[in-house]
């Protein structure tokens, strides 16, 4: 990172001179970003350690020459602190791109079923996988736990979240909360180029359902969630979308424990009919065939709580 300092003393002394000055700065300033990036700081802290540490940096020089005679005149405080805010903005958004493609990359694999619940995810092979930081490897990590999607356990490491029964519960539950709302809003505002998305998503997803092996299902799962998604964002909420990525990934996860046969995937007849209510605007009968929907795919689940036991005891049943 250049620095655009001018600090000249008027001596000839090497521990003295502005190439001297401007170096030590330099990597002042790198070391102590490297030092908050590493310890996870988020940007708006990052900025405020580098800057006050660079000022006071500024200023130990400044009364050092002020004492011995030395001129600091020509030295511009102002362009370090702007040059250095510059390079750790770009630095700091390039590491959080990184991270959120890291995570998003993660969630579909969940959402597709392709990483099972219980799968190990140490930080040195996602970073291997994706060449990236394990810095960056826990950042996304960090943030796939407080969607719920992996759980983070001291001593162990990550892993791929096992919902429990109750749990599972609860997911669709709120399912039954908050998607009619979804529906509803998205019903007011949408345009018949947006219907039209919506039946091609319905196409492509039949086609996936006549077709065989795993990358096939796999893509046949994305698009029944991609449906409830769409509707989402048709909504305009952009806090309810993201609420319904988590659900959508969460149930996906629910789905491969605990699903008995192909319904969970998402009744295809069903999206159709909810379709074909909102283009001839009976919303109510729309939010109906949603919740009918959702207990589908719930009723699908064996979420019986199952006795335990012993090695032993396993295998003499």
């Amino acid at each position: 990172m250049h620095l655009p300092c001018q600090m000249r003393c008027e001596t000839a002394k090497p521990w003295e001179t502005s190439s001297f000055a401007e170096c030590s700065i330099h990597r002042f300033i790198r070391a102590i970003q490297v030092s908050a990036h590493e310890i996870g700081y988020c940007l708006r802290y990052k900025h405020m350690i580098v800057y006050n540490l660079a000022l006071f940096l500024w200023q130990i020089s400044f009364n050092f020459c002020s004492e011995h005679g030395y001129g600091f005149g020509d030295y511009q405080v102002s362009d370090v602190m702007n040059s250095t805010a510059d390079a750790l903005q770009t630095n700091t958004d390039s590491a959080e791109t990184g991270a959120q493609q890291i995570r998003d990359a993660i969630r579909d694999a969940i959402v597709e079923r392709r990483l099972s619940p219980g799968t190990k995810l140490s930080e040195s092979d996602v970073g291997n996988l994706f060449n990236v930081s394990r810095t960056l490897a826990r950042a996304a990590l960090q943030a796939l736990s407080y969607e719920g999607l992996v759980s983070v356990e001291k001593n162990r490491g990550a892993f791929v979240a096992y919902p429990s029964p109750e749990e599972a519960r609860q997911i669709f539950a709120a399912r039954r909360l908050v998607e009619p709302g979804i529906l509803k809003e998205a019903a007011t505002r949408i345009t018949p180029s947006q219907i039209q998305h919506l039946k091609q998503l319905l196409l492509e997803e039949g086609r996936l359902m006549g077709e065989r092996g795993q990358s096939a299902r796999r893509a046949e799962i994305k698009a029944s969630g991609d449906f409830h998604l769409m509707l989402a964002s048709i909504s305009g909420n952009l806090i309810m979308q993201r609420f319904m990525e988590e659900l959508v990934a969460r149930s996906s996860l629910v789905i491969a424990l605990y699903g008995q046969s192909s319904v969970s995937s998402c009744g295809h007849a069903e999206h159709g009919d909810i379709i074909a209510a909102i283009e001839r605007k009976d919303i109510e009968t729309a939010c109906g065939l949603m919740l009918h929907h959702i207990s589908h795919i719930e009723a699908d689940l064996d979420l019986r709580e199952h006795k335990s036991f012993g090695l032993r005891e396993a295998f003499e049943r």
